[in-house]
């Protein structure tokens, strides 16, 4: 079966709540779903020059003085289309590649004292990242009243959720460990 490029089902939903540059689409997606789905440039455009192609978006011009003109795409009937048929279509489960898990699997090689350095600076990740999306949380209930707020919000707290619980997978694993090069040193 042939892998689909999700980058424009992206694409199509950030167009889906106003017209926007290729620009305006990085920016969005740094801002909002940029936490858990990045986008960069190198993906962007093309994928709009086929998504332009292909009939899904449309694009206007907007010169600008003394800048490169400004080219803003918009969603057109069969772009909503496709994307509400993508919205309805079962989600596959997702790979897992966790690199730092990889190597907490193959860390007998350099023992105990080793990956509690590495958990414990994984952990204080996880509390900056906690951080942020406290911080998001408390923005985004100022737009309660926006018809897109539970959408928003129940993806962040998934975030939070997650964040939460890899911190305490963090706390118990240095535990672990802990014991482990204890039982080591008194050897």
């Amino acid at each position: 079966m042939a892998r689909i490029n999700k980058t424009q089902f992206a694409i199509l939903g950030c167009l889906s709540m106003k017209p926007m540059s290729g620009y305006d689409i990085q920016n969005f997606t740094k801002a909002s779903i940029g936490y858990f789905w990045q986008e960069g440039f190198g993906q962007i455009y093309p994928v709009l020059k086929r998504l332009l192609a292909g009939g899904l978006v449309s694009r206007k011009t907007e010169p600008q003085e003394g800048k490169p003109d400004r080219h803003v795409y918009s969603l057109t009937t069969a772009g909503k289309e496709k994307l509400l048929e993508w919205l309805t279509e079962e989600t596959n489960p997702q790979p897992v590649r966790n690199e730092f898990l990889l190597k907490i699997f193959f860390s007998s090689n350099v023992g105990p004292s080793s990956i509690g350095k590495a958990l414990q600076k994984y952990l204080e990740q996880q509390k900056s990242i906690l951080k942020v999306y406290q911080q998001l949380q408390k923005h985004l209930r100022e737009h309660e009243a926006n018809e897109q707020f539970p959408y928003w919000f129940t993806t962040l707290k998934f975030g939070i959720y997650l964040t939460r619980a890899r911190m305490r997978w963090c706390k118990e694993t240095l535990d672990v460990f802990s014991q482990l090069q204890e039982e080591k040193n008194n050897l």
